[in-house]
């Protein structure tokens, strides 16, 4: 046999090589990945349950997760009345004077029924809310409003008195106090004001 170190021939049953002295007879260690050996201590002790690719796994686990949470409190808040129309027909009704101070047509159109309109009567909606905001230079379309009452004589209607003080003249920022009644259906356990 010749010795791995220095070539030498090394006799049969030595231990060590004559010329060099390096143990023989024993095949040398082979360093397994993720593993110290006694032969190759400088190995990294990285276990191989955790290769390097083990941590793009984990990002991604973590990433579909956030996802799913998301996802989820999205889908709660739709339920619960963020998405079109609401849960019950005060908090539809506030919605819907919250957007009409602000001139927000999209607001508006969330929580009321438009199903009448196309694309153009839509966009024609949307315009005449730009300009009636132009127009108020900043003064709200309502303000200081309250919903006074709620009558609900059934599930499919409902009433709701609301009090406020309304702009009168966008040049002068008057306001006038009064009282409407805004009128909601119950579409698909959704609550939307009858507005188009």
């Amino acid at each position: 046999m010749d010795c791995d170190k220095c070539g030498a021939v090394v006799p049969d049953g030595a231990e060590t090589c004559p010329e060099c002295g390096e143990a023989v007879g024993k095949p040398a260690a082979t360093p397994v990945v993720g593993k110290t050996t006694e032969a190759n201590p400088a190995v990294d002790k990285t276990t191989e349950a955790n290769p390097a690719g083990g941590n793009r796994t984990m990002l991604i686990a973590a990433i579909a997760v956030a996802v799913v949470i998301v996802v989820a409190a999205g889908a709660w808040f739709a339920l619960k009345g963020g998405g079109i129309g609401g849960s019950d027909p005060k908090t539809v009704a506030t919605k819907m004077l919250t957007a009409y101070a602000a001139y927000d047509a999209k607001g508006i159109l969330n929580v009321s029924t438009h199903g009448s309109l196309d694309a153009t009567s839509t966009k024609s909606f949307e315009d005449a809310a730009t300009q009636a905001k132009k127009r108020a230079a900043g003064k709200a379309g309502v303000k200081d409003f309250s919903v006074d009452k709620v009558d609900q004589s059934n599930n499919q209607t409902a009433t709701v008195t609301i009090t406020g003080q309304w702009l009168t003249d966008p040049a002068k920022g008057t306001y006038a106090k009064r009282t409407e009644k805004l009128s909601l259906i119950n579409q698909d356990g959704k609550w939307l004001v009858q507005l188009f």
